[in-house]
Order: structure tokens, then sequence, then C-alpha cells
């Protein structure tokens, strides 16, 4: 791996640094629009930093985004060929200065301008957890909301809700720069699962998450999403993440392995199949009850 890094700008201590990749498949006018949402958080820009992270050669309409965003972008890194978003995303951590909170961003997600603010105020008002996320909209090519995204509010039930579903969303994640002090905090190149692991792993170490009850994150559900979702080797990560974290949290007999199972059947269906299900209400029925009965413990 070859990489080289770059400092595009300089501010006093900041409050926040941003964690964003880019390739050359990702649509130029989207990552301007994301890079421009963080811009136009409430909170003083000089309070962020972005770390942004071109993975692999990208074509001339993305090098114009990232030129254009000099006073965001703090700091830019070039990897030579394209290394995935795990060990890109572990380069960018290693070059953390010394900001107070980290955020996760998306290079096609719009984050809503309250949001680092609002996550931050969360953080301040809950010192025992170490990340959080946020609700989210899901929206279409065009940036037409399509429906809401919602996620358990408290630690208890994303706890258990991870046994069969991912309950934070990995472009709203707000963590504190502390915890990412430990080497071990790391992302690993699970396919397209490095956030479960992540957050899974953080949830067996000891670490508390949450979620703000706002909508913060504009998701985008179109293009490749669906294409991404649909294949055995997907389905076979997340089989071997969700069996061993349900193993480890409910023993190796439990009948959550069977929600582990019947997950990784919904990989092989045909994709208008899984658009389809991905976009019902059961998923949002099955967190909002675990929500309802955790509460009610």
């Amino acid at each position: 791996m070859s990489n080289t890094i770059r400092n595009m700008g300089t501010s006093a201590r900041p409050a926040a640094a941003v964690l964003l990749c880019v390739y050359r498949n990702d649509n130029s006018v989207h990552f301007a629009a994301a890079l421009q949402s963080i811009a136009g958080q409430d909170i003083a820009s000089h309070d962020i930093r972005v770390y942004l992270g071109v993975d692999g050669v990208v074509p001339p309409r993305i090098e114009a985004v990232i030129s254009a965003f000099p006073g965001l972008i703090h700091k830019v890194q070039r990897n030579r060929r394209n290394i995935g978003l795990a060990l890109t995303l572990n380069s960018l951590i290693d070059q953390l200065e010394d900001e107070e909170f980290v955020f996760r961003a998306d290079a096609d997600d719009i984050s809503e301008p309250s949001r680092f603010r609002l996550q931050i105020d969360y953080l301040d008002a809950h010192p025992d957890l170490s990340l959080i996320g946020a609700q989210a909209i899901d929206i279409d090519l065009a940036g037409t909301p399509q429906g809401d995204r919602n996620f358990p509010l408290r630690h208890e039930t994303i706890v258990q809700a991870m046994a069969y579903v991912n309950p934070v969303l990995h472009p709203s994640y707000a963590m504190r720069r502390a915890i990412l002090a430990d080497p071990m905090v790391r992302y690993r190149p699970y396919y397209l699962s490095e956030d479960l692991d992540f957050v899974m792993r953080l949830a067996l170490a000891g670490h508390r998450l949450g979620n703000v009850p706002e909508r913060l994150v504009r998701f985008r559900t179109a293009g490749a999403f669906f294409a991404r979702r649909t294949s055995l080797k997907r389905g076979l990560v997340e089989l071997q993440l969700y069996s061993g974290y349900i193993r480890k949290t409910r023993g190796l007999l439990s009948p959550a392995h069977g929600l582990a199972f019947a997950r990784f059947v919904m990989r092989l269906i045909p994709r208008s199949w899984a658009d389809r299900l991905y976009r019902s209400s059961l998923r949002h029925r099955l967190l909002r009850l675990r929500e309802r009965q955790s509460a009610a413990k």
C-alpha cells in the first residue's frame, strides 16, 4: 500500500473531525452536496476538520469537488490503489490530531445543519456513551425522501437488537476521540459489514452506544445500494458476524441464531424482493418493539 497525505488547511483546536472516503465510482454531484452539508453545519466552520480518504485514482470531476472545499478539508490521503473502506478509515484515524469528537460521513449522504451540534450536545449530556448515531430519512438519487429510518435510542435496546439488525447507522456516527486512542478500536475489512463489526466489538468491549431521537442524516438508498446487499459473499460475512455476536452474548444454543440465518437467506433473494422488504415497515416495527420492551424493564 502506498499513500500520500497532504494538509489542506489549519485551524485552532476544533470540536470535530469528520472521516469521509471517496472513490472513482462515487457521484461527484452527491459528493459535493455531502461536503456542502458539512460546511453548512450550524457550528462555526473552523470547528470542523474533514479528513478525506481518496481510495485510488478518481476522475477529474471528483478532483474538482475536492479543490472546491480547501477550507473545510484538513487532510487528504490518497491511496495509489483501491484498498477498501476499512483500511482507508484506519489510516485517517491514525492521522487525527487534537479533535474532541469524531464523526463519520459518506460521500453521497446529507448531514442536516444541526447534526454536529445536536450530537455533540447529546454526548456532553450522556458522558457514559462512547458512540452515538441518529435517526435518518432515506432519499433516492434525486434527493427525494423515500421514508423514515428508525433506530433504538438506549444502549440496552441497541445491544439486544444487534443480534438481528445493525442498530446504528454508519454515516451518522459521532464518537469520542478518546476511544480511538486504543489501537484495537479500528475497522476490520469485513465485506460491506465493516461498521457492523465495529459496533459489535465496541459493545462487547463494554463501550456504551446510543442514538439521538432527531433525524439528522439523509441516507441515499438508490443506485447500487440494493445490488450490494443481495450477494452470497455479503450474506456469509453477516452470518459470521451475527452468529458470533449471538454466541458471545446469548450462548451457542440461543434461538436468535435462527434470525441470523433468516437474514442470510434474505441476502440471496432477488433484488426486487429485497428492495420491497427493505422498504417495508417490518424492520422498523421490530426495532420499535425492542425499544418499548427495553423501556418497560
